[in-house]
């Protein structure tokens, strides 16, 4: 039997052909039942299904959607599964004693009241998922997306997010299931108990090229892992998981566990007595090793801690960078820290960190989110080379990125291998657009690649090239060979990159963009290039002014607007009048807001020496669409003329005081402005 819509590969067609159960409390309906040794010649392709409702004694109240047993094993492809609901498990699908393939499937928005808010596989059962994406389904007990229950499961290339559990495992939870886990992605999942990512109980997991991120958790926001053996996690990463007690992972109880090559970073117990940030280990064996545990936070250890005296621990580390190094860690009375040869404590040099945003509601956390961010390392990490010179990778060993484990002889510590060469960029020209409210800025660069014999061109599939925040992945078959020489050019439209041309007799690249929106971009601006399995990183900066591009202009200021606060004084003119007070000012310059600010409803104090001019509230007037001006005229009690003028939108501002009463300073002095949450100043220079 197949059941498949006209066009299964289009997503459109797929989500127009539907199966609407209108299954509901009373009246339970539910789309599929494979109880009859069906094989795997009983298709789904491409077809959605929602609405499926499954109450009543079993199996009535398993599987919202679908339903299996008795050594059924249908295939899915395809599909969308949503908005289904099963009273006893299963939101969307139920099966035990079957086997089971799910492929390039969106299981969503189902609840299950017991087990497996997306998917429960029960007793015997064996299941293949891959490239599916499980997303915002709601289990009352265990495995907010999926639960396994004494079964054989392989879970490969599928996102978890948004999942959330009432019991174990936001993500994924399995129980005597030894589940293998390799090329997914667990975010943003919630569990009110253990294990936001994933939980696994008495069983021996293998995860493997995992992301594990901004996961949520009473204990263990990561991975918790409980009763397990032989239990082993490399090439993944660990970042902005967040719990009560225990951040990142989670060993209890457990035997043989061995974590390699993993970036454990940026994890958060809040807990103000109890559990580690990064590693915790309680009353079990483990082993770390060509790993990073860093910028976690957690009351024993921030990155590691050892518990109970009277079941102790065991904990190896060999070959990791962990920050505060050994004195760090936590061992409790009893517990038993081996620390081997080749660890380090030296910043990582990430590319850049992870952090939580509070979504603008900085009094409520419910609502706030993991922005993730760049764990590989850049060139000059103490981290590169430094693993164990002994691990020989096996056939075909890669890294989370999918590169080769080992680049120059010996493995990197962490999730990735570092693949960066140097680039030297001799020019960079940024413009911001007139307004924020379009894709209106423009950038454009040039440099050389340092050792472009590395390079291998015509073994690439795609060209990178990331500025910034901004990235765009460019097919090589989009460029074209100019000559006999290895000159190889692409001509993009008029929007995002519209010019590469990559020269490698000379070792020389030019990049050109416009009609972008940079915001947020800073100084020293980052560049990166990659193709084949070469990234290229440099950054236009000025060792001395950090929002110069190249020695010398400014960055353009409207960028860091809505991003950060930002002034740069441009020009100062001073002169004193006769009675060494100041007779004439000028000031104009740049200025960034990083909020949102009503100069009409607020007050300004100005900041010149040990002058402060105050502006109240209201005296400020709109002239115009965006340029906030306040003045002040002479009179009888006080001579000056003073003009501040202010445009949050075009980032610029100029100060003009003449005849003032203000006393008279050298230079150099201190320039600054203070109105709202805005302040920041800047040592200016001038002569009289």
């Amino acid at each position: 039997m197949t059941v498949r819509s006209t066009d299964p590969n289009d997503p459109a067609t797929v989500s127009a052909t539907v199966i609407d159960c209108q299954g509901s409390n009373p009246d339970p309906h539910r789309a599929f039942l494979f109880i009859n040794d069906e094989g795997n010649n009983s298709i789904l392709n491409g077809i959605s299904i929602t609405n499926g409702y499954a109450s009543g004694v079993y199996p009535a109240n398993s599987g919202g959607a679908i339903f299996c047993d008795n050594n059924a094993a249908p295939t899915l492809m395809n599909c969308n599964i949503y908005n289904n609901t099963a009273v006893n498990g299963g939101g969307a699908l139920f099966c035990q004693r079957g086997s089971l393939k799910i492929s390039n499937c969106i299981i969503s928005g189902n609840i299950s009241e017991d087990n497996g808010g997306g998917i429960w596989f029960n007793n015997n059962s064996t299941a293949e998922v891959s490239n599916c994406i499980i997303s915002d389904n709601v289990a009352a007990a265990s495995g907010g997306g999926i639960a396994c229950f004494f079964n054989n499961v392989t879970i490969s290339e599928c996102i978890f997010t948004g999942n959330s559990s009432g019991s174990d495992g936001g993500g994924f939870y399995s129980l005597y299931s030894d589940p293998t886990i390799q090329f997914c992605t667990f975010a943003n999942n919630v569990s009110e108990s253990e294990g936001g990512g994933i939980a696994c109980q008495f069983d021996s997991p293998v995860i493997q090229h995992c992301s594990i991120l901004g996961n949520i958790a009473n204990q263990a926001g990561g991975i918790y892992l409980y009763s397990t053996s032989n239990s082993t996690i490399n090439n993944c990463i660990f970042a902005g998981n967040l719990a009560e007690r225990n951040g990142g992972i989670y060993v209890n109880n457990s035997n043989s566990s061995l974590i390699s090559n993993c970036s454990i970073v940026d994890n958060t117990s809040t807990h103000n007595q109890y559990g580690s940030g990064g590693f915790y280990c309680y009353r079990s064996m483990a082993a770390l090793t060509n790993s990073i545990l860093w910028g976690n936070i957690g009351a024993l250890g921030d990155q590691i801690a050892l518990e109970i005296a009277a079941d102790p621990s065991e904990l190896t580390v060999s070959y990791c960078d962990v920050q505060g190094g050994q004195g760090a860690v936590y061992v409790d009375t009893g517990c038993t820290l081996t620390w081997q040869t080749g660890n380090i404590d030296l910043d990582p040099n990430f590319v850049a960190t992870g952090y939580w945003d509070d979504n603008s509601t900085p009094g409520d956390e419910a609502d706030d989110f993991w922005v993730d961010g760049d764990y590989r390392v850049q060139l000059g990490s103490p981290c590169i080379d430094a693993g164990d010179p002994n691990y020989v990778p096996s056939q075909n060993d890669i890294d989370l990125a999918g590169k080769d484990r080992i680049i120059n002889g010996i493995v990197d510590m962490g999730a990735y291998e570092s693949l960066f060469r140097d680039i030297l960029l001799t020019k960079m020209t940024c413009k911001a657009g007139k307004t924020r409210g379009a894709d209106a800025d423009s950038i454009s660069f040039q440099g050389s690649f340092t050792d472009a014999d590395a390079y291998d061109f015509t073994s690439a599939v795609t060209v990178t090239v990331q500025v910034g925040s901004y990235s765009k992945e460019i097919p090589v078959t989009d460029f074209d060979k100019k000559g006999k020489n290895l000159k190889y050019n692409y001509k993009g439209g008029k929007e995002g990159i519209t010019s590469v041309k990559l020269d490698f007799t000379k070792n020389t690249f030019s990049v050109s963009a416009k009609n972008l929106d940079l915001s947020g971009l800073v100084a020293p601006v980052s560049v990166v290039i990659e193709f084949g399995d070469h990234i290229g990183l440099g950054s236009a900066q000025d060792d001395s002014e950090q929002d110069v591009i190249n020695g010398k202009k400014s960055l353009p200021m409207q960028l860091l607007s809505g991003n950060t606060n930002g002034l740069r004084v441009d020009k100062v003119v001073c002169k004193a009048d006769k009675e060494n007070k100041i007779g004439n000012l000028l000031v104009k310059g740049a200025i960034a807001a990083a909020d949102d600010i009503d100069l009409a409803t607020t007050s300004l104090l100005l900041h010149w020496g040990a002058t402060q001019y105050p502006v109240g509230v209201g005296e400020f007037e709109l002239k115009g669409k965006t340029k906030y001006q306040y003045k002040k005229s002479p009179d009888d009690d006080d001579p000056a003329n003073i003009v501040i003028s202010i445009d949050l939108v075009k980032c610029t501002f100029q100060v003009t005081a003449k005849k003032t009463l203000w006393p008279w300073e050298d230079s150099p002095l201190t320039f600054g402005m203070a109105f709202d949450s805005f302040y920041e100043t800047e040592q200016v220079m001038f002569s009289n």
